[in-house]
């Protein structure tokens, strides 16, 4: 009797421990539970691999508060002209401020608020109208915001005009094309994909925006999407991760290359909203209806025209119909290429005795620009004249 309950012992151990895997398998998280946006600190905790490789790079740069720091342009007393308007850049203390054309057609002073970018060039930002009222409605919020088409260029450390494509004339105030007009408006235009987590708030009765985001350039969320519940499940003793929601992030790793195709389409494509509320997972075609393939957009060819708008192109690629995704050729963290030069396209496109990469192919002296893959496959137009 005492061996048989020696032996009975084990296999009662692995039915308690079998009991046991399978209730914590078992237990999940409810099929709609509500995540939330957590902020990169919370990520960098335990990807902090990821978050050096992110510090200044172009999402991290994306927009920016003007500060001392994040203020590129020369403000010292620096003056443009440019179609018989005279703009003058200077401080006034701590603030950053451009004497410029107004909406009503005056010379005025504006403070620039918030910067985009850093290279090649630096944009500035003007509250023109903050948002009124007080408490929640107001409690974080950024009004009308408009984008001043007087530039910094980094490269060449020089002011310029930033015209629009194909004007070159002045603008009066009433054209939208104006920087104080309806293109030029960050809360409409820009301010989708130079933040994380945007909600516009546009309010109709009072023509007022009450715009909000949980970071003020393109984080951590804006790929993976709201992290409340990925970092929640990190924190559980748990020996799973959980069965209805897995990692509790956007499922970006799949076998197909669409979610981590379609997670980067709405900033790099030319698109029109159908509706609010894409998040990385989303189908991109429930929200946002894409530009045509057509000439001056595009062109003749289908291929991109501008330096970020290539999700249109890419579709009808042979590389995204053999399941290349953007990571494949671009770190996702830093948003720097994985390789440089040739070895961009020759880290697939192997074949023997350098074929493509060599003279005989595309008859130009090896290490010059026309020697670039790129050059040819991927030809690029810079839509900010630089």
């Amino acid at each position: 009797m005492n061996r048989i309950t020696l032996l009975s012992l084990p296999i009662l151990l692995l039915v308690l421990l079998a009991g046991y895997l399978l209730a914590d398998w078992y237990q999940a998280h409810p099929v709609d539970v509500q995540k939330s946006y957590i902020g990169r600190s919370s990520c960098a905790q335990c990807h902090q691999a990821e978050a050096e490789k992110f510090v200044d790079s172009h999402h991290d740069k994306a927009m920016d508060l003007a500060t001392e720091t994040s203020v590129l342009g020369d403000f010292n007393d620096q003056t443009l002209e440019h179609f018989g308007t005279t703009s003058r850049m200077f401080r006034d203390g701590n603030r950053f401020m451009i004497n410029t054309e107004g909406p009503d057609g005056q010379m005025a002073d504006f403070e620039v608020k918030y910067v985009f970018g850093f290279t090649p060039l630096q944009q500035y930002m003007v509250e023109l109208e903050p948002p009124t009222g007080s408490g929640a409605a107001t409690e974080g919020a950024v009004g009308r915001v408009q984008v001043l088409r007087v530039s910094w260029d980094t490269k060449n450390e020089k002011w310029f005009y930033l015209p629009p494509p194909d004007v070159k004339e002045k603008l009066t105030p009433d054209d939208p094309l104006h920087w104080t007009g309806i293109t030029q408006n960050w809360n409409t235009s820009c301010a989708e994909c130079h933040s994380t987590d945007l909600k516009k708030n546009y309010q109709v009765t009072t023509n007022e925006y009450h715009t909000t985001y949980s970071e003020i350039d393109v984080s951590c969320e804006a790929c993976h999407g709201p992290a409340s519940l990925h970092v929640e499940l990190a924190n559980e003793r748990s020996l799973f991760w959980d069965r209805n929601h897995g990692y509790g992030l956007a499922k970006l790793k799949s076998e197909s290359n669409v979610p981590q195709v379609q997670a980067c389409a709405p900033c790099h494509s030319r698109r029109g909203i159908v509706k609010d509320g894409f998040q990385p997972g989303c189908n991109f075609d429930d929200y946002y209806a894409l530009q045509l393939l057509t000439p001056p957009i595009y062109h003749v060819d289908g291929q991109i025209r501008d330096e970020d708008y290539v999700y249109g192109s890419f579709l009808q690629s042979k590389m995204y119909h053999n399941g290349i995704r953007c990571t494949d050729c671009h770190d996702p963290h830093s948003a720097k290429l994985i390789h440089t030069g040739n070895q961009v396209c020759t880290s697939c496109h192997q074949h023997a005795g350098g074929k493509y990469d060599s003279e005989n192919h595309h008859h130009h002296k090896m290490g010059t620009e026309g020697a670039a893959c790129v050059n040819c496959h991927m030809a690029m137009t810079h839509y900010m004249d630089l």
